[in-house]
């Protein structure tokens, strides 16, 4: 009992501190501003947008065609 008890606890501390650390993105622009926020440059901020966009257009739209658990060649 005592057992179950503490992983409740524990269950609920972690629910509770990841709860105020997720903040939803509504657009680029906002999440722009968040990055800022947060503390990183501007430039910093641009350059991991655009790691972000280049990434989406990497991936295949054909169906099968994505990169997702194919080996890197």
């Amino acid at each position: 009992m005592p057992r179950s008890v503490f992983l409740l606890f524990l269950a609920v501390l972690a629910t509770s501190q990841s709860a105020d650390e997720i903040i939803p993105v509504r657009d680029w622009d906002h999440f722009r501003d968040r990055l800022l926020a947060d503390g990183n440059a501007p430039g910093e901020a641009d350059e991991r947008m655009a790691s972000m966009l280049g990434a989406l257009r990497d991936i295949g739209r054909d169906a099968g065609a994505d990169p997702i658990g194919r080996p890197l060649r």
